[in-house]
């Protein structure tokens, strides 16, 4: 079964392109060894953990009032995980900001991989202690 979403509510000023002002970073979340393979291949192509671009159609990300939440949500479980920063003015793919499960919060979403040379900064953390 596929998980593919398609592109929910989002207005002109949700998506990645040519920005008039500040662009908020975006945040991803990924286990130590998903960002080797990154590192080593040149883009971010999980989507989330255990789900690839492929399966879900969009790498998930969150801005950084969102980072703690999800990374006790989906990565609680795990001692350690890789926090990527990213600057989404760089990233190649589209960048859109949207609320696909009717959360009442948009997070971004980049349908197609991240370039690694559009990631600020990745460190590794505990997701209980982001």
């Amino acid at each position: 079964m596929s998980r593919r979403r398609t592109p929910g509510r989002l207005a002109q000023s949700d998506t990645c392109g040519p920005y008039v002002g500040a662009v908020p970073e975006i945040f991803h979340i990924t286990l130590p060894e998903h960002w080797a393979r990154a590192q080593r291949d040149g883009a971010i192509t999980m989507s989330t953990r255990d789900v690839t671009l492929a399966e879900e159609g969009f790498v998930h990300c969150s801005f950084a009032e969102q980072l703690a939440a999800t990374a006790v949500r989906f990565f609680g479980d795990l001692e350690e995980v890789v926090v990527v920063r990213i600057d989404p003015a760089a990233v190649t793919s589209p960048v859109v900001s949207e609320d696909l499960y009717d959360s009442g919060q948009l997070f971004p979403h980049v349908y197609g991989p991240i370039n690694v040379d559009a990631v600020i900064d990745a460190r590794t953390a505990s997701p209980l202690e982001l």
